[in-house]
């Protein structure tokens, strides 16, 4: 018994010696192999957003939020992290939103080894993209006509059934700044009629259409322009930032 428990003492000693001395690369390996897989995860997320609004992420956590704000009510997605510090990975943009980097935030706990990911090549899948993000800029104009127009409507309840003549009669109280077109920048277009007001896109061809307004009589109207007329591409929508309107204090 005595030498059974000697042996298996040598043994558990020579194990625990052979363990402290050669798990390091099995070790690292395996976590080389999680951070692959983790990683790759994140950059389906990645690409996903870039499918969805045209451009990569400026952030992982604007990444987070988009998703969060697309379903409210589902449970929250957990983003992958590093599985050898569980910090997030590096994310880093490039190029107007066309390009990214993603990678481990410290390699040497890999042995030196680079983990990083590169944005996938659509090819003409991009063009799928660009649609996608040219189409949101349609949505937030519709949006943003429709807040203005509520706003227009406070206004006349509060001035006895009176619209504004001008947009600029409505700052600060109930516009915090000038609304403006979310693709070019502009200053949307208002005209008080004898009866209601029109608020317009200030550059519907932009958009491809004829006509882009809001109207106190039927709301949003939209005519396109036709088909020969129409932009083949929205133009310079590289140099362009998406923003989300939101409703005027």
């Amino acid at each position: 018994m005595a030498q059974r428990l000697l042996d298996g003492t040598v043994k558990a000693a020579l194990l625990g010696s052979l363990l402290w001395l050669a798990p390091a690369p099995a070790l690292a390996q395996d976590k080389s192999t999680e951070a692959w897989q983790r990683i790759s995860r994140l950059q389906c997320l990645v690409e996903h957003f870039f499918m969805e609004t045209g451009v990569y992420p400026l952030d992982l956590n604007e990444m987070d939020q988009y998703f969060r704000n697309k379903a409210p009510r589902a449970k929250p997605l957990a983003m992958p992290i590093d599985p050898a510090t569980n910090q997030p990975f590096t994310y880093k943009l490039e190029q107007n939103g066309r390009k990214y980097s993603l990678a481990v935030p410290d390699p040497g706990k890999y042995g030196g080894t680079r983990i990083a990911l590169a944005p996938m090549d659509w090819g003409y899948l991009k063009d799928l993209a660009d649609l996608e993000r040219f189409t949101e800029f349609v949505r937030s104009q519709q949006n943003l006509l429709k807040v203005v127009a509520t706003q227009v409507e406070y206004y006349s309840k509060d001035h006895s059934g009176q619209y504004p003549n001008s947009l600029d009669d409505m700052l600060p109280k109930y516009f915090t700044k000038m609304p403006s077109d979310p693709l070019t920048g502009k200053n949307l277009l208002y005209k008080k009629l004898v009866d209601g007001y029109v608020i317009g896109c200030p550059n519907p061809e932009k958009y491809g259409m004829k006509t882009f307004q809001y109207t106190s009589a039927k709301g949003i109207e939209m005519e396109q322009m036709p088909r020969g007329d129409q932009p083949k591409t929205p133009k310079a929508l590289d140099d362009i930032k998406p923003e989300t309107p939101t409703a005027p204090k």
